[in-house]
């Protein structure tokens, strides 16, 4: 359960990211509106639990004006940057339990 719990957070993190770099997932991006006035950040449509809205929230939330993501970095540094952060993370709070804090992306590096 946990190990699927970070792929999935890995994989909401990413796709934001390849929409922003590559233009790609194609069966994906007209889903996803990006900002006008900040091309890094993306509209996010109604709250739900649909994976657009969460993505996009989870994007937004984790990106700051000042926080030196490149977009010239490859997909696949993106993800072991998420891996290795959401691992720190986790590992901060009881590992005898999951609790939410090990999922805040507010709290990541």
């Amino acid at each position: 359960k946990q190990w699927y719990q970070r792929r999935v957070a890995v994989g909401v993190m990413s796709i934001p990211f390849k929409i922003i770099k590559l233009a790609y997932p194609n069966s994906l991006l007209s889903l996803f509106h990006r900002s006008p006035r900040r091309p890094d950040y993306f509209i996010t449509p109604s709250p739900s639990s649909s994976f657009i809205y969460k993505s996009s929230h989870m994007w937004n939330s984790c990106r700051k004006p000042a926080n030196g993501t490149s977009f010239s970095s490859s997909t696949n540094f993106v993800k072991n940057k998420l891996k290795k952060s959401l691992l720190e993370l986790q590992s901060c709070h009881r590992t005898e339990e999951w609790p939410a804090l090990n999922f805040d992306i507010n709290e990541l590096s």
